[in-house]
């Protein structure tokens, strides 16, 4: 049996403590700051140094103005993910520094304003983000539930057999959970979903050899480069122009630099 700062986690009682993680936490900040903890180290692999100061904040803002980016949610979402564990991040800011910060990007830049904030990658992820949206906090939500079960040596395919926390289902019309990751491609509706991608943002790929550039630009379906032709992946465009030795690494945004394909890996690593 383990011992883990209140749950005790033993064969009879993984599918309660799990369920419990999956719902609503009514548990103080410490409690969440601590899960939190356990979640980023298992996925670093090995312990964090934390700075003096750690604080476990929502990335909702408790109270939702008219004008903030979270008004436009779907009816009762906010709601919903106020006291779920995906909603929350550790940051060296404090809670109260972050009131009165009503959209994601000023929460955002908030959040990671000290570079301790940032060591942490269920933190450092945030920054990758272009808006939050509730598909990026169910996949995010997922992602720290098992990374716990993993901390606690909890078989993972316990986590396949739990059912779907009351109501998501209805919320989002997506499932709240996978029981494993899967190899599935990856489409661009996803990830734009996701909030990694913005329909409308333009990626390059430089061929100075070539002297050539060429780029895309995502739509909500997929790609379309400057001469009109629509491809259904990034992939499918790079071998278009290079051949078929030609993949999704070769393109970079052209607002940061980033490339597509470390933003494919963000949104598989929270699948």
């Amino acid at each position: 049996m383990q011992r883990i700062a209140g749950f005790h986690v033993d064969g009879d009682e993984q599918r309660l403590a799990m369920l419990h993680l999956r719902g609503e936490l009514s548990i103080d900040s410490n409690m969440k700051r601590l899960l939190l903890i356990r979640a980023n180290e298992q996925l670093a692999g090995g312990r964090i140094t934390r700075p003096r100061s750690l604080n476990a904040v929502p990335l909702i803002p408790v109270r939702i103005q008219s004008g903030s980016d979270f008004a436009d949610w779907p009816a009762g979402q906010c709601d919903y993910w106020a006291e779920r564990i995906g909603n929350y991040v550790l940051t060296q800011s404090t809670r109260k520094s972050m009131e009165g910060l009503d959209d994601f990007q000023t929460r955002r830049a908030r959040i990671l304003r000290s570079p301790s904030s940032r060591q942490f990658p269920l933190t450092r992820v945030i920054g990758e983000l272009e808006k939050l949206t509730p598909q990026f906090l169910q996949l995010r939500q997922h992602q720290i539930v098992e990374l716990i079960a993993q901390a606690w040596n909890i078989n993972p395919g316990e986590l396949g057999s739990l059912a779907e926390p009351q109501g998501q289902s209805d919320r989002t019309g997506t499932s709240a959970h996978r029981s494993r990751r899967t190899s599935k491609r990856v489409t661009v509706g996803e990830v734009v979903r996701a909030g990694l991608l913005t329909v409308g943002d333009r990626f390059v790929w430089n061929r100075p050899r070539k002297h050539e550039i060429w780029r895309i630009t995502v739509t909500e379906s997929g790609f379309r480069g400057e001469d009109g032709t629509e491809y259904a992946t990034p992939t499918s465009a790079a071998r278009a122009i290079g051949g078929s030795s030609a993949s999704l690494n070769v393109w970079k945004r052209e607002s940061d630099g980033r490339a597509l394909s470390d933003i494919w890996k963000t949104y598989r690593t929270s699948m």
